[in-house]
C-alpha cells in the first residue's frame, strides 16, 4: 500500500489491495487480542500490546484512506463501526465483570495542514487508563503511522478524553481498565 503510493504517486489506492490488507489487519487484530489482554506487572506495554497497538495504527490508516477514496470496508468487517478499540491487560478484579463503555474527545482531534497538503497518511493507537470512577488518568500514543506532526496532533487532545458508561453495561460493573484506542487521520475529498 505505501509503495502504491509512493512509487505512482497515487491520490487513491487499489480497491482490492487495499481491501486485502484491511482483512489481513483485521485477522492480526483478532490474533492477537488475547495475547495483548496479558498485562505485565510494571504496566509497561508488552511485545503482544506494542504490536497489537501496531496492528490498530495501520488499519485505522487503511480504513481511513479506503473511506476518502470513497471504497467500501470488506463486508464482514463493516460491522464492527468506527469506534474500534480494545481492552487490554488483565482485569484488576477477574470477579467483577469490566463495564461497557464509549470513549470520545471533547475536543476534536485537528488533521495537521502540512500533512494534509502533503497527502500523508496516518493512523494511531492510543493507551487510555481509566480509573474506577471512569476517569482518564493516562492518554498515551503507544503506536504510529505517518510523520511527528500527527504526533502533535494528538497530544495537544490528550487531556480532553471521556469515557462514559453504557447504559448496556451489568450492574455494578468495574470501570477500571486499559483500552487501547485506535484513531483515524481523513479528509473529504474538498
Amino acid at each position: 500500500i505505501q509503495m502504491e503510493q509512493t512509487q505512482r504517486g497515487a491520490r487513491s489506492f487499489d480497491e482490492a489491495n487495499a481491501a486485502e490488507a484491511y482483512q489481513l489487519l483485521s485477522e492480526a487484530c483478532a490474533l492477537l487480542a488475547s495475547l495483548a489482554a496479558q498485562d505485565l506487572p510494571s504496566g509497561e506495554l508488552t511485545l503482544a500490546q506494542h504490536t497489537f497497538a501496531q496492528v490498530l495504527a495501520w488499519r485505522a490508516v487503511i480504513r481511513a484512506k479506503m473511506r476518502s477514496d470513497g471504497q467500501s470496508l470488506p463486508a464482514p468487517v463493516v460491522a464492527e463501526g468506527d469506534g474500534l478499540f480494545e481492552d487490554i491487560g488483565a482485569p484488576r478484579s477477574l470477579t467483577v465483570e469490566r463495564c461497557l463503555v464509549s470513549t470520545s474527545l471533547r475536543r476534536p482531534i485537528e488533521y495537521p495542514s502540512g500533512a494534509a497538503r502533503r497527502g500523508e497518511l496516518a493512523g494511531a493507537a492510543v493507551r487510555l487508563r481509566i480509573n474506577a470512577d471512569g476517569q482518564v488518568t493516562e492518554a498515551r500514543v503507544v503506536a504510529r503511522v505517518g510523520s511527528e506532526d500527527f504526533l502533535e496532533a494528538i497530544d495537544e487532545s490528550a487531556s480532553s478524553w471521556t469515557v462514559t458508561r453504557r447504559p448496556d453495561s451489568q450492574p455494578n460493573c468495574r470501570m477500571e481498565m486499559t483500552l487501547l484506542r485506535a484513531i483515524s487521520f481523513s479528509f473529504d475529498q474538498s
